[in-house]
């Protein structure tokens, strides 16, 4: 699971401010809230109903549930319009990974005013985004016809190659994990405190990727 961040704003009547705005850290932060309620809502309930047991082991019935449910969000509960939980999380999971890392982007944005810094996080902000959305699309339609990702029935039927989808975007979301913890370090060593001040700046920034 990403983690979501924990934020402070912070409005230093000396400083002046990044481009960004505190709503748009509020509305960043909200969705990242939703989308992390969704997804641990629907992992919570599938293990509940006996995902991750041996499938004899399973109660009659959830085997199924699980891997066709009611899609919550835009469908009901009948013919074409149950979804695999599974599904729905890989694409809840995907959105999720690129709003944290947005929240945590803009969050920066707003702490270090300086123009080299908004525009070299706009640069990491639009890959991310990117990132989520071409991403976000094989794992959406990572079979055609849909229903063949659960109806194992439906043998006519073409899919992307899942796994080298899966490395690729683990590999992209690994570069930019490592890019936003570097983004803020040359800001912080900039600053005219003490050099025992900038390291334990440095630990606090980097506490949310331990």
């Amino acid at each position: 699971m990403p983690k979501a961040s924990g934020q402070t704003i912070i409005r230093p009547s000396s400083e002046r401010y990044g481009s960004v705005t505190p709503m748009s850290l509020v509305v960043a932060k909200a969705s990242e809230q939703v989308l992390l309620a969704a997804l641990s809502t629907m992992y919570l309930y599938t293990a509940y109903i006996g995902f991750g047991m041996h499938y004899w082991t399973i109660p009659v019935g959830n085997g199924t549930v699980i891997l066709k449910v009611p899609f919550l969000f835009c469908g009901t509960a009948s013919g074409t319009n149950r979804w695999q939980l599974l599904y729905v999380g890989s694409l809840l999971y995907t959105l999720l990974q690129a709003v944290v890392k947005l929240s945590i982007v803009l969050f920066l944005m707003r702490i270090f005013p300086s123009t080299s810094f908004q525009r070299l996080s706009r640069v990491l902000g639009t890959f991310i985004i990117l990132h989520g959305v071409l991403f976000l699309i094989p794992y959406a339609v990572q079979c055609i016809p849909v229903d063949s990702i659960w109806d194992r029935n439906i043998t006519d039927r073409k899919c992307v190659n899942l796994p080298a989808v899966g490395y690729s975007s683990s590999a992209l979301a690994i570069a930019e994990d490592i890019a936003i913890l570097l983004l803020p370090i040359p800001q912080v060593w900039r600053l005219q405190i003490s050099l025992q001040r900038r390291l334990a700046l440095l630990a606090l920034f980097s506490i949310g990727f331990l």
